[in-house]
């Protein structure tokens, strides 16, 4: 566990879906075309700030919020905190499952991709509170297990993970799960251990 790394005995604020403006926004996108983002952030207040982790980007950036950034802040803001970092296991930016299973599939295993990644994951998130893993069940198995040992050995101890419930699989639940695995507004987190 981090240093610092919360408690979770804060209760939830079901007043507010999300913090107002203003909200600092910023990124870390790099790559060929801009087609990688590292890490992305959202600030509204002072005080402790949660690290949630994805599969790969979508469309937010610097400027822009999409779909699962809403949440998300709106979990972390209702939980108490005052900002939030997002990194993702794979960093190709597309919301399309299918160009994200080419860029895959055209990586193949380039360990050199994955742990970049892991390394600008770890130092993004090395000042965090809570870690929530919400990568759905989209990763590869070896990729996902060799991206979290990397992760950890970049921050030089282990990651006590959370997640908002798990998938059939086991896998941590993606923010826009629907149906049957839709995460409740309300949901506190709970711990969520990596099967390695």
């Amino acid at each position: 566990m981090l240093p610092g790394q919360l408690a979770l005995t804060f209760p939830p604020d079901r007043s507010a879906t999300r913090p107002a403006e203003p909200i600092e926004r910023t990124a870390l996108i790099g790559g060929a075309d801009n087609e990688l983002r590292w890490s992305l952030r959202r600030r509204w207040a002072d005080g402790p700030c949660v690290a949630w982790c994805g599969l790969n980007p979508s469309r937010a950036d610097g400027s822009i919020d999409d779909p699962t950034m809403l949440r998300e802040m709106g979990f972390s803001f209702r939980w108490g905190f005052g900002s939030l970092v997002k990194v993702n296991v794979y960093p190709f930016r597309s919301p399309s499952p299918v160009a994200l299973a080419e860029w895959r599939k055209r990586l193949g295993r380039n360990d050199i991709v994955l742990r970049d990644a892991a390394e600008r994951a770890a130092a993004a998130i090395a000042g965090c509170d809570l870690f929530i893993a919400a990568w759905g069940n989209g990763a590869e198995p070896d990729d996902l297990a060799r991206w979290l040992a990397m992760v950890e050995r970049a921050l030089g101890c282990p990651i006590a993970w959370h997640c908002l419930g798990t998938n059939a699989d086991g896998s941590p639940r993606h923010t826009l799960s629907r149906g049957r695995n839709r995460v409740p507004d309300d949901m506190i987190p709970v711990y969520w251990s990596p099967s390695r």
